[in-house]
């Protein structure tokens, strides 16, 4: 808008200039008075150009459209007035008659480079991606040092899936765009997409030193660190961003400080984030949340949140298998191993797919000194399951603990994560 503005201007000026020259001695020739109207005819395109501007910058989208068709009957071939044009029938949804309008400001003016970043706009709006890509890569050679232009260009690569080349836009240019966080953003959202999450994090660092109050981009990161398993930094960057969310209520930021907690171990911070976020009317209902406060709560080995969390995953969702799973372990530690088999045989029957169940029921049977049974559930299932690492190993120590120590009871295993 500032290249109308500026050409706006240099029309005003230049016809001014002509018209103060035409009152010279002996100007009136035909000549010069057809040079004086054109002149003049500038002038007053111009200033309709201007006009039409401002009532854009207002919305006022008839009045613009009405004041630059004005200057176009009188300069039918300047391309700022096309180029208005053009946007305002692009605000009004028309994509063919503004893709039109572009286009011949296009052909007068092939470098012009607004011309080409709306053509890429208008394509993109009517799902041409190439053919914005085009236009938004040839914006981007003509203004080298704009990051919007390659980055738009990046984005239409990406929704068509072309990662690698999207890739090579950007990492091409970042030399001519060292002040701008986007094209390292937009790095970062690829290596993501891609799976290369070390890389991500590199790529969304640097952008968080470009813009270090931009939480988008800090989200980012910690999303990123959390999928390369770099669970303390990722508690750590989502900690600024609750100390800088004023109530740090953030659910989906707290959601994910608590994953970052139980991963690292800090199983008592996590239970705290945890109580917050099954409080109150949304979070008596997160499902989630209560799963993983039934988790943490069965390794610090508190009992009244687990019996809690255990109830209420009951109520919530009773077609799942984790309520029950969470009551039965919680009356096992409370030594009730007969109610704890009660439990598991009264669950639904998606608890015999949970690879949790096994574990566990060998468990109990084992400590109601059912131990050929618990030996017996467990090679049943590794028949169907050769894979269950936990059942091979959970049969490997119940035999040697029944070999050398019939009676010893066996300490609890972690259940909660398989």
């Amino acid at each position: 808008m500032n290249r109308i503005r500026r050409t706006a201007a240099a029309l005003t000026l230049s016809a001014l200039a002509g018209l103060s020259a035409c009152t010279a001695p002996g100007s009136y020739t035909k000549e010069f008075a057809n040079s004086a109207r054109a002149r003049l005819d500038a002038f007053r395109a111009g200033i309709d150009l201007q006009t039409a501007e401002n009532q854009f910058m207002a919305g006022e989208l008839d009045k613009s459209q009405a004041t630059v068709d004005n200057a176009l009957k009188i300069a039918p071939e300047s391309t700022a007035a096309l180029l208005l044009r053009g946007r305002i029938l692009l605000e009004r949804g028309d994509l063919e008659a503004s893709r039109v309008v572009l286009s011949k400001a296009a052909q007068l003016e092939p470098d012009n480079i607004d011309a080409h970043y709306f053509l890429a706009v208008v394509s993109e709006r009517m799902e041409q991606p190439e053919v914005a890509y085009a236009h938004y890569i040839r914006a981007a050679e003509l203004e080298p040092a704009n990051p919007q232009h390659a980055v738009a260009a990046a984005e239409t690569l990406m929704i068509q899936q072309r990662y690698d080349e999207a890739r090579s836009v950007l990492a091409s240019r970042l030399m001519t765009m060292t002040q701008s966080a986007a094209p390292r953003e937009l790095l970062g959202q690829i290596e993501l997409l891609t799976g290369n999450y070390d890389q991500a994090v590199v790529h969304f660092s640097a952008a968080r030193l470009l813009a270090p109050r931009d939480q988008r981009i800090l989200e980012q990161l910690a999303r990123a660190l959390m999928l390369g398993a770099q669970y303390d930094q990722a508690e750590s960057v989502l900690h600024q961003l609750l100390v800088q969310d004023r109530a740090g209520n953030r659910r989906d930021l707290l959601w994910l400080q608590a994953q970052c907690l139980m991963a690292t171990g800090r199983l008592q911070e996590a239970r705290d984030v945890l109580s917050k976020l099954t409080t109150g009317q949304q979070g008596e209902r997160d499902l989630g949340a209560w799963i993983m406060l039934g988790q943490a709560s069965a390794h610090l080995r508190d009992m009244p949140r687990l019996r809690t969390a255990a109830a209420r995953l009951m109520t919530l969702a009773p077609a799942l298998p984790d309520g029950y799973l969470l009551r039965a372990v919680a009356e096992r530690m409370s030594g009730s191993p007969a109610a704890a088999l009660a439990t598991l045989e009264q669950a639904p029957a998606t608890i015999s797919a949970d690879p949790r169940e096994p574990v566990l029921r060998a468990l109990v049977l084992e400590q109601l000194g059912r131990t050929s049974d618990a030996l017996a559930y467990l090679q049943q299932t590794i028949d169907r399951e050769p894979g269950h690492g936990q059942a091979r190993r959970l049969l490997a120590a119940i035999t040697a603990r029944s070999q050398s120590a019939p009676t010893a009871s066996a300490a609890t295993p972690d259940i909660t994560n398989q």
